[in-house]
């Protein structure tokens, strides 16, 4: 399993899925009794999940705030590169969809 360590150069999708894996696997780890959900929210923030998530997360926010709305995607090398860059603006009723076309389908 890929570790969140360097995970700069991944996009929010692909780090959310990532922290997603993780998540199952301590929650598989600590079980289903009464103090589960304890462990495991302890576990994510121990190992710096939450603190990547949100840390990505304010930084898309952030840019969002500046005019700018892109999409990232994985390139040969594994890296993000962005694509699909709009014009944004932040706003009470802002549309926070993705550019890319079809994001936000599941299949």
């Amino acid at each position: 399993p890929r570790s969140l360590e360097h995970s700069e150069s991944l996009s929010l999708e692909a780090l959310v899925d990532l922290a997603q894996e993780r998540a199952k696997r301590v929650a598989a780890e600590v079980g289903d009794g009464e103090c589960a959900l304890s462990a495991l929210v302890s576990s994510l923030r121990a190992d710096g999940t939450f603190a990547e998530l949100w840390g990505r997360i304010a930084a898309d926010e952030a840019a969002r705030r500046l005019g700018r709305k892109c999409v990232a995607f994985e390139d040969a090398s594994g890296h993000a590169a962005w694509t699909s860059c709009s014009t944004w603006s932040y706003s009470i009723d802002a549309d926070f969809s993705s550019p890319k076309a079809g994001a936000g389908t599941r299949q």
